[in-house]
């Protein structure tokens, strides 16, 4: 018998993670991190700890990380995100701060 992957679950509301910016009335909704493509989480590993970050937002949601205007916020918006997700992408060399 052939195993059939499952089909992604990522628009289910349940799979989603939702944030707001400061001085904007939107509400983000965007995949946990487990729900985006695993080609995309790979790469995001193999880049310094922002860049990571930028590239998986801009696969979601492209422009937000742009919006944000210190690394805190980054920092902030990913660990609530990666929480959410019950994901620990691991932590690169270029972090640390």
């Amino acid at each position: 018998m052939v195993f059939q992957v499952p089909a992604a679950k990522k628009s289910i509301g349940q799979n989603k993670f939702e944030f707001q910016i400061p001085g904007e009335d939107k509400t983000y909704a965007i995949p946990l991190i487990k729900y985006i493509k695993p080609s995309v989480v790979a790469e995001a590993q193999m880049l310094p700890a922002a860049a990571g970050v930028k590239r998986l937002l801009d696969e979601v949601a492209p422009g937000v990380f742009d919006k944000l205007e210190q690394g805190s916020q980054v920092d902030a918006l990913f660990d609530a995100w990666s929480e959410e997700s019950d994901i620990d992408l691991g932590e690169s060399s270029a972090s640390a701060s």
